[in-house]
């Protein structure tokens, strides 16, 4: 079962000079069992059906599937300085190095590029603390604008998780957003924490 909707597009100028003709978008249900809901919208013919950049909502929803499915390279969670073990109550510095991932694709027949973006960290020190969630990379050490202090002794597992937001192009035309985020997971090698007590001679 489907439902349709139309319009009028007489004043749609099709960039190879075609006539266009009349859009239309369509949603549909299934019929077993009775009741259920109707899906989205969707675009179901568009007025230059040879103008890749006007398919609309039909190249925009296999662009976000596609997305779902890229393997994103996960941005690395990073500390500094590396050594075998770090003091309690002492800053550690965290970064990462996360650049723009550019993927090429094929959808609906044409060549589409996509790009992610890291967009927003969020930094989980394994201690019960809440993450910290910044735009900042970071830098290591002695350049850090990210630290966190460890207040207990015992091992810890730091985990860098980072959302990416996505821009596509069909065929060398102009950028699209992406709706939806991806994002990725990575954990540095675990932290042992020591603490240090003065003694006095």
């Amino acid at each position: 079962s489907r439902e349709s909707w139309a319009v009028e597009a007489p004043e749609y100028v099709c960039s190879d000079g075609s006539a266009p003709r009349t859009p239309d978008k369509i949603r549909t249900r299934p019929l077993e069992p009775p009741g259920q809901p109707w899906g989205p919208w969707r675009l179901n013919t568009v007025p230059c059906p040879d103008d890749a950049s006007e398919r609309g909502d039909e190249l925009q929803e296999a662009v976000e599937r596609e997305m779902a499915r890229l393997k994103v390279t996960a941005a690395p969670a990073l500390i500094a300085p590396v050594t075998e073990w770090f003091a309690v109550q002492t800053p550690l510095t965290v970064y990462t190095r996360a650049e723009t991932q550019r993927f090429e694709v094929t959808l609906i027949g044409s060549a589409v590029q996509i790009e992610v973006v890291p967009e927003s960290f969020s930094w989980d020190f394994g201690d019960g603390s809440a993450p910290l969630v910044t735009t900042d990379k970071g830098a290591p050490f002695p350049d850090q604008t990210l630290t966190h202090t460890f207040t207990k002794k015992g091992e810890r597992t730091i985990v860098l998780t980072t959302s990416w937001r996505g821009r596509f192009r069909v065929e060398g035309g102009a950028w699209q957003p992406v709706l939806g985020r991806a994002t990725t997971r990575h954990a540095a090698a675990p932290v042992e924490l020591r603490e240090i007590r003065s003694v006095l001679s």
